[in-house]
């Protein structure tokens, strides 16, 4: 395998261009790739340059990024993978259409001194959950939850006038498991690797909360309560932000 792989580069070079193999009927016709890295929106599909695509196989770092077909190449979620064709790739990144919002940060496990290191000076602190207040009209406070081993988990507060600016932007970056945008309800998860066994590092919930004035976005790092759905720690975060408005 070393060798045909060497030979493969060989070529390559000898050509300028980079190369894989086809299969399928038009198998042995070498695959010329004339541009080898992509940036595109998500949710987006454009055709891959070079020659002799038909009936190439590719496999994904990530499919919930990108995905390749033939000479097709389709983008899923906001983010960045290789693509890989006998040894080839592609690199694609793929950038939001929507930026309703800079997220809070996610350094999980992050102690509260670092976290108000880079941040300042919290607009409220209760000693485990702190605070912040924004610039952004439409998402004027953000805030993080510790316990014994660090950050574990953040939220951010969403004028109810933007709610279907939310459901956008959360769209093209999380797997939603549930939607409800009468009452502006969902749960999602952060997923990468295969779609047919994905894997899930950290999940959320965002609802509608009358007492907070707005939809309280979650986020938390247990990828095993996707979307939170035990509610404790939403509840939590809910409570510090009304003792705090």
């Amino acid at each position: 395998m070393k060798k045909i792989f060497g030979l493969m580069l060989l070529c390559a070079t000898m050509v300028g261009t980079m190369s894989c193999e086809q299969e399928g009927e038009d198998a042995g016709s070498q695959v010329l790739l004339s541009r080898t890295s992509y940036i595109m929106y998500s949710d987006a599909t454009i055709t891959i340059d070079g020659s002799g695509l038909t009936n190439v196989t590719w496999s994904s770092n990530n499919e919930y990024v990108a995905t390749a077909n033939g000479n097709t190449l389709s983008s899923d979620k906001v983010g960045s993978t290789k693509l890989y064709c006998n040894g080839q790739r592609i690199s694609v990144i793929v950038k939001p259409r929507y930026s309703l919002y800079t997220e809070p940060d996610m350094s999980w496990g992050s102690s509260k001194s670092s976290i108000i290191s880079k941040y300042g000076t919290p607009f409220a602190d209760d000693g485990q959950t702190i605070m912040y207040e924004t610039t952004n009209t439409s998402v004027p406070y953000i805030a993080y939850m510790f316990n014994e081993t660090g950050l574990f988990s953040c939220g951010a507060v969403v004028k109810l006038t933007a709610g279907s600016a939310l459901v956008d932007f959360l769209g093209e970056r999380y797997v939603f498991y549930s939607v409800n945008t009468s009452t502006y309800t969902a749960t999602f998860a952060h997923c990468y690797g295969r779609k047919d066994n994905p894997q899930v590092d950290y999940a959320g919930k965002m609802a509608y909360q009358s007492s907070i004035g707005g939809i309280l976005v979650v986020y938390a790092s247990n990828s095993s309560t996707r979307g939170v759905d035990n509610d404790t720690t939403f509840k939590s975060m809910t409570e510090f932000i009304e003792c705090n408005l």
